[in-house]
């Protein structure tokens, strides 16, 4: 399993678990600058504020309504890697696809991911990770009732839905290229009832549809960053496995994920070297325990 791209059942499955408010010093994230960086669906505030009560640690909110990849671009030196971030959480999506003039989208498909690796690119080269996820599912007769978004503008593309997962599959490809995080949250929507969940104008949701949005993302977060030392295959526990995966990787016959090297970084160095499958090892023999480092 790519433990980069979270499936659907994972997904929803968040949803069915309360979160648990902890102190920044329990927290997976402890001391981690989190900036969360999108349009309206992030401006509101509303699932960083919850966030930022179950993981101790202040999900800064820098979303702006009504913006696109191309136009946020300007604001990405000061919103964003000003801040030193340690993790950024990145969504945009219906207003890149939404039409102007009802004929083409605001930013086409080719230019919405030239933007997204942009973001990712200047992320990397400051060691920060990232998290790109898509948007909830449009209410299309909602929607459509807007007189500046009427129906027949999206019939050649099979609605706006068909149009808009057009870009969160560019969303999932950049992630992949990219060896980063891509969290598939319109799919915690499936079977849901989603006029329980989204406002009139069928696409912002309510209090009730950001909880989703913040169970689903906490739930990756927790996965992701709460993790067994050593395990370099994510099982969920520490064997000889690991030890022979983390080996090949550092002799290079064998690519670890990037879920993967976080946990198979045994020593915390941010590389996977000799140390690490020794340390493994060294664990699995009982000759040596993490905790005698503390």
């Amino acid at each position: 399993m790519n433990k980069n791209v979270f499936t659907a059942l994972l997904l929803c499955a968040a949803v069915l678990f309360a979160s648990v408010p902890v102190s920044a010093a329990d927290s997976p994230i402890s001391g981690k600058t989190v900036i969360c960086f999108g349009d309206s669906l992030t401006a509101s505030g509303t699932w960083e504020n919850i966030l930022t009560s179950r993981f101790g640690v202040t999900f800064v909110n820098a979303g702006v309504g009504g913006t696109t990849t191309e136009t946020s671009v300007s604001r990405f030196k000061t919103d964003v890697l000003a801040k030193k971030p340690d993790i950024v959480l990145i969504c945009f999506a219906y207003n890149d696809a939404v039409k102007i003039n009802r004929v083409s989208s605001r930013v086409s498909v080719e230019d919405y991911r030239k933007n997204l690796e942009w973001y990712v690119t200047e992320l990397k080269k400051i060691g920060c990770d990232v998290i790109l996820f898509s948007p909830n599912p449009v209410i299309e007769e909602y929607f459509n009732a807007n007189p500046l978004h009427p129906g027949e503008d999206y019939v050649e593309d099979g609605g706006i839905n068909a149009l808009i997962s057009r870009y969160t599959d560019v969303m999932a490809e950049v992630a992949k290229k990219y060896d980063e995080y891509y969290v598939n949250l319109n799919a915690a929507f499936d079977g849901l009832d989603l006029y329980s969940l989204i406002n009139t104008d069928g696409t912002h949701p309510n209090a009730n549809g950001y909880a989703v949005y913040a169970k689903c993302l906490g739930n990756f977060i927790e996965s992701e960053y709460n993790f067994l030392r050593g395990d370099a295959n994510r099982d969920g526990s520490l064997n000889a496995t690991d030890y022979l995966i983390v080996k090949r990787a550092f002799l290079g016959t064998y690519t670890l994920t990037k879920s993967c090297r976080r946990a198979g970084d045994a020593d915390g160095n941010g590389v996977i070297g000799a140390a690490d499958y020794l340390m493994i090892k060294r664990v699995i023999l009982g000759t040596y325990s993490f905790t005698e480092e503390k």
